[in-house]
């Protein structure tokens, strides 16, 4: 009885884990953190962690070459 219940309280733990992680990446790439973190609560561990794994969208290009026209620094 003892080890079903710390069984089952750390799956718990390990789930409402990688929700948390999966709801900052989700927001990280632009979308719904609180969609992707529910999808995964839903279909539990690991099958959401490994949809969203799957399915996730890329990170958004944030590298921006600065153009010749921007100065880094005002000029006095």
């Amino acid at each position: 009885m003892a080890f079903t219940a710390i069984a089952a309280f750390l799956y718990v733990m390990t789930l409402v884990g990688v929700c948390i992680w999966v709801f900052q990446d989700a927001e990280r790439r632009g979308k719904s953190g609180w969609l992707a973190g529910l999808m995964v609560f839903f279909l539990g561990f690991p099958g959401g962690l490994l949809a969203w794994l799957l399915f996730r969208p890329k990170l958004p290009d944030r590298t921006q070459s600065p153009s010749k026209e921007t100065k880094p620094w005002p000029q006095s």
